[in-house]
């Protein structure tokens, strides 16, 4: 006996492909798949070799593109586009879309990107040369890199699996000096006298240059805290947690600096580089230090959603605010820098010799601003 879905995978597969695990529970869950006549919608129905099993696959499609196209209309008036060239797009995701469809939210990132490229059908050719290789949670809003063709998305795909893309956020947390686990070094990140590492022990260590935890040097400037550690998935749906067991889990680096204080309001705006791409990674760690952000359903303490109902926050405040990366695909297409800026952010593409690097920066939602602008009177600098 197998799993429905397991049964449903191999079975289009078979027909032209390649699909994804995913796209089969989704097939399934949209009430596309049958056996023995009778209408599935479970994932984990036990299939015996004697059952027949008939899948809808183009009239799924057909669905898809229907619904795509509806909800894209209600969603969105314009494509929310930084800057497009022959090989990649990059786009400022808004908070409360997915990146790829996923359960009762069908309208994702890829819906823009096929808009760009008048894309009409989900078929097999679009799966295969365009593609969005990274994630921003649902909530989280910002800058995204997606890859036009096979090889442009396949480059990005090695970058982000060797680590070789920079990724810069920016996170409003709540910040109270009793639970925060580096209340006491907040002075010293003022005098840029602090570079240290926070492992999963809360031992920090007042460093510079490189320190090296056990699984490579790491880069630390001074105002900054490196947290290494490791962070594993918790017996809830898809809720992670730091571990203090070495080894128990996925090794996650995340480095912050603290930028602005806001005392009275107990609110502090964290900067955030991901040396690695946890889910719910960074999320997960401010939560970890004693700082979750703000408006963070998932992630949160009484004392947060407190300050949340008091600030009035209705959205996640993490913002993907930076993504660079440097690469020689393209270069013949380019004879001089390229610097420009719009509603949506602003973009650089500079020639370095046989390389090209590119630097996407995304503007702050306008409910982030306002509420950074309503804070910004009372104000302490930090870093």
């Amino acid at each position: 006996m197998n799993r429905l879905d397991l049964v449903v995978y191999k079975k289009i597969n078979s027909q032209g492909g390649p699909y994804s695990r995913e796209f089969a529970k989704e097939l399934i869950k949209s009430g596309f798949v049958y056996v023995n006549t009778v209408k599935q919608s479970k994932n984990a129905t036990s299939i015996r070799d004697t059952e027949v099993v008939r899948v809808n696959l183009v009239e799924y499609l057909n669905f898809r593109e229907k619904r795509r196209g509806k909800l894209v209309r209600e969603s969105k008036e314009k494509v929310p586009l930084i800057y497009q060239d022959n090989n990649f797009i990059f786009l400022n995701k808004p908070s409360g879309i997915c990146s790829h469809p996923a359960g009762r939210d069908k309208t994702s990132i890829l819906d823009y990107f096929y808009d760009i490229h008048r894309i009409k059908e989900f078929t097999v050719k679009t799966k295969n040369d365009y593609g969005l290789v990274h994630r921003l949670d649902k909530d989280t809003s910002g800058a995204m890199v997606l890859g036009r063709e096979i090889v442009a998305t396949t480059l990005l795909s090695e970058l982000f699996s060797k680590h070789q893309i920079y990724k810069k956020y920016v996170a409003l947390c709540m910040y109270e000096p009793s639970s925060c686990k580096f209340a006491k070094h907040i002075k010293k990140c003022a005098q840029h006298t602090l570079g240290g590492m926070l492992n999963s022990c809360c031992c920090v260590r007042e460093i510079e240059g490189y320190f090296d935890d056990g699984n490579g040097k790491i880069s630390c400037k001074k105002g900054e805290l490196v947290v290494s550690g490791w962070i594993r998935k918790k017996k809830k749906h898809m809720e992670f947690e730091v571990t203090p067991n070495v080894g128990k889990g996925k090794r996650a680096v995340t480095i912050l600096k603290p930028l602005k204080l806001f005392r009275k309001e107990k609110v502090i705006l964290m900067e955030v580089k991901i040396l690695t791409g946890r889910t719910h990674q960074i999320r997960v760690v401010c939560k970890y230090l004693g700082i979750p952000i703000l408006g963070d359903s998932k992630y949160k303490n009484k004392a947060a959603l407190r300050l949340k109902k008091v600030l009035g926050i209705e959205k996640m405040m993490l913002h993907s605010s930076e993504i660079k990366f440097l690469t020689n695909l393209g270069v013949d297409n380019y004879k001089e820098d390229v610097i420009q800026s719009n509603e949506y952010g602003c973009f650089e593409v500079r020639k370095l010799a046989n390389i090209l690097e590119y630097k996407a920066i995304a503007k702050l939602p306008t409910y982030y601003k306002a509420l950074l602008d309503l804070l910004g009177d009372r104000v302490d600098n930090v870093g």
